[in-house]
């Protein structure tokens, strides 16, 4: 991961129904997942993905990802410490060029109360990917990226 900040794992709390099976390949299986619910799977075409879907759209999940892309954008305005920063280099100009953007998808997260699982998974996706347009160069375009990301987190939920 990127940035250097530990996420509890995103588990339904203890009076969730789902089946121990269900939700122990979903904890194994998240990152995949998530790459499919970003890439448009619908969130009832498996047992795995509505719960993941479930999962990730929490509030408190969501307010986990805010404060990631808060913290972020906190990196991006303090000079990096030499030799002691062992994470992914931040595109520090590029972030803080797109401050606005990123601290308002962070504000969205958290206030809306039906995001879009897509959405959410793209932006867990675009802090995670160490090798897209918040830490590499050739990553894409970060601006068009989150145009795409709040775009998703706007939309109506998949189901299908």
């Amino acid at each position: 991961m990127p940035i250097a900040i530990n996420h509890p794992p995103d588990l339904p709390g203890p009076r969730s129904s789902a089946p121990l099976g269900l939700r122990l390949r979903v904890m194994m299986h998240a990152a995949k997942l998530d790459d499919q619910l970003a890439g448009g799977a619908g969130t009832y075409s498996s047992p795995e993905l509505e719960l993941r879907a479930a999962q990730i759209t929490r509030r408190e999940a969501r307010a986990r990802i805010a404060l990631t892309f808060e913290r972020l954008v906190d990196a991006a305005e303090r000079a990096p410490l030499p030799g002691r920063d062992v994470r992914a280099p931040l595109r520090r100009a590029e972030i803080l060029k797109r401050r606005a953007a990123i601290l308002r998808l962070a504000r969205d997260l958290r206030e809306l109360d039906t995001p879009g699982p897509r959405g959410v998974a793209m932006a867990r996706r675009l802090l995670h990917n160490g090798a897209g347009p918040l830490y590499n160069p050739r990553g894409g375009d970060l601006a068009a990226e989150l145009r795409r990301v709040q775009f998703m987190l706007e939309s109506e939920p998949l189901t299908a």
